[in-house]
């Protein structure tokens, strides 16, 4: 059975084999590629700002309404409640200079009109006592109507509030995610560095801070290719690696060595899955050969079973 450890080669010794030479320039064009693809599957920053700017515009045009319609309410109880309709109609022509919606515009104009129509009414008709007690009966009617028009409109602020709420929190998330999206993109670069054994890394993935932060691609001179999580130019977190001679990990990492739950895999069919530590097998694990059978379970120290 192959050591796990993995021993450096020189690259100028392999460069000479025409093998690696074409596997090495096929990883890098592999390496191209899948940064091309991973661009033209983005959306452009434009179209996401763009996005977000009209999301944010829809949120203070529901925001608005709501805020216009919670005075509107006001004014009515005000109209109905004490008869001042000189207020009532003041804070309706408020609103509505203050106001750029035209549908909420439209609808203080009617009410403009209604509180006014009252006004002129009772004004002219308070001096003739013939017709009191038709007056009094119409404004009661009136009272009656509009206190019946107050009690629904009361339902449909509470309908269109809790509607404007729902809306208001799906734009917002809908933000939120072109957000994460932008700022995703832009953390997405090419770097190019040296591992703690000295050799050259290709790396395409998550940036932060000039190092490779987050989920990438990384290739070395040696062939080997890492997809996983990254700490400052380390592989950290989870990931796999598959060397140039088929060799195989899968599981976890820390400071650039496995170390954690893994499982190696060996050309030949061999297998181990366990724990790890500063890339040695190390803690509980199990070796299983070609046919997927138990070699060896139980402890093991230093990349060797601990046998009793």
């Amino acid at each position: 059975m192959e050591k796990s450890q993995h021993q450096p080669v020189s690259f100028s010794r392999l460069f000479k084999y025409p093998v690696f030479r074409v596997y090495f320039i096929f990883s890098i064009v592999v390496l191209l590629f899948l940064g091309a693809l991973l661009y033209m599957g983005m959306p452009d920053d434009k179209q996401l700002k763009s996005a977000l700017k009209g999301k944010d515009a829809e949120i203070n045009e529901l925001q608005e309404e709501i805020e216009v319609l919670e005075i509107l309410n006001a004014a009515d109880e005000q109209l109905i409640v004490s008869g001042d309709y000189d207020q009532a109609i003041a804070q309706y022509n408020q609103l509505r200079q203050n106001t750029r919606n035209e549908k909420l515009q439209n609808l203080l104009s009617v009410r403009t009109q209604n509180a006014d129509s009252l006004k002129n009414y009772f004004k002219n008709n308070r001096g003739q006592s013939q017709q009191k007690d038709y007056r009094l009966a119409k404004q009661e009617e009136k009272i009656t109507v509009l206190k019946e028009r107050l009690d629904s409109l009361k339902e449909v602020k509470s309908t269109i509030a809790e509607n404007y709420g729902d809306t208001l929190s799906e734009l917002r998330q809908e933000a939120m995610v072109l957000r994460q999206k932008l700022n995703q993109k832009e953390k997405v670069k090419v770097l190019q560095f040296k591992s703690s054994n000295g050799q050259t890394v290709h790396y395409l993935g998550e940036v932060e801070d000039g190092k490779a932060n987050g989920g990438g691609v990384g290739i070395w001179t040696t062939g080997s290719i890492y997809k996983g999580d990254w700490k400052d130019n380390r592989r950290h977190g989870k990931g796999t690696i598959e060397s140039q001679n088929g060799e195989r990990y899968e599981g976890e990492w820390k400071d650039g060595v496995r170390e954690g739950e893994g499982e190696y895999f060996w050309p030949s069919g061999e297998r181990y899955d366990g724990e790890w530590k500063e890339n040695k097998r190390h803690g509980q694990g199990t070796l299983y050969d070609r046919d997927n059978n138990v070699q060896y379970e139980g402890k093991w120290k230093n990349d060797k079973p601990v046998k009793s």
